[in-house]
């Protein structure tokens, strides 16, 4: 299903102050991650998980060091089986459903969540600042 840009800006601006549309739920592959650029900044500053029909995001940078990018290509935040979160610099591995780094060099760190929305026709938003 092809999501509407406008509708979707449209339902971020007036039902959650601060945020962006990212993307029709259904555009969420089930055990994958899509990465996002709502600053528009170049390449994603986010990205998204969907796991078990539950959405999970945070911030596309590694606590280890913090400006590195987590994927090694685009939309490759995962292992090969789709259970852990991992940091193509620097090996970390991290708990998809709390961001928590399992093992690794920023063991105990965490990604930082960003908190999602998802309206009636299965828009999704996400709440971001700058």
């Amino acid at each position: 299903m092809e999501s509407d840009a406008s509708e979707e800006e449209a339902y971020s601006t007036l039902r959650h102050p601060g945020s962006v549309g990212l993307c029709h739920i259904d555009e969420l592959p089930e055990r994958r991650a899509r990465g996002f650029d709502p600053f528009r900044r170049g390449q994603p500053s986010l990205f998204v998980i969907k796991k078990n029909s539950v959405l999970y995001a945070y911030r596309d940078l590694c606590p280890h060091y913090g400006d590195t990018p987590l994927p090694w290509k685009k939309d490759e935040y995962l292992d090969k089986a789709g259970d852990v979160i991992v940091c193509a610099g620097h090996g970390a591995r991290f708990d998809i459903a709390s961001g928590e780094c399992i093992s690794g060099p920023c063991l105990g760190q965490s990604l930082t969540p960003v908190r999602l929305h998802v309206n009636k026709d299965g828009f999704v938003t996400a709440e971001i600042q700058s």
